[in-house]
């Protein structure tokens, strides 16, 4: 089972749940890491967890798999705080831009139904689901 976001903080950390084992945990804003095509390039599509107590790993695509809510809302932080790693143009740098980017490639991959953030009116915003 996943390693899934339960919980933010302020500083771009988040708690995590490992479901098999029951372990939860913090995991540092560094720890947040994008996944990787087979060429060992970053590939911002995917995102890795870790369970800080075990190191189990899931990497979760875009669309947010098991938790797509509380996935897609990491992605959109973790986009939002790396916007400049990641060339995203300075207009866009904003939660607005980030939700929309986030959306276009969640509707690109998975199609727009799967959308979970609409009423998500800042990056503090929790989707129930």
């Amino acid at each position: 089972m996943a390693v899934r976001p339960t919980a933010f903080d302020p500083t771009g950390g988040v708690s995590v749940s490992h479901d098999d084992l029951g372990h939860t945990g913090a995991v540092a804003f560094a720890g947040v890491r994008f996944g990787r095509d087979a060429d060992g390039s970053v590939n911002p599509l995917l995102i890795e967890i870790a369970c800080p107590v075990c190191g189990a790993l899931s990497v979760h695509p875009i669309g947010g798999g098991c938790d797509a809510a509380r996935i897609q809302l990491l992605f959109a932080r973790t986009y939002l705080r790396r916007a400049v790693a990641l060339g995203i143009p300075v207009g866009e740098r904003t939660w607005p831009g980030i939700k929309a980017r986030v959306k276009a490639r969640v509707a690109a991959l998975e199609g727009a139904e799967r959308w979970r953030l609409e009423n998500a009116a800042t990056e503090d915003d929790v989707p129930d689901g």
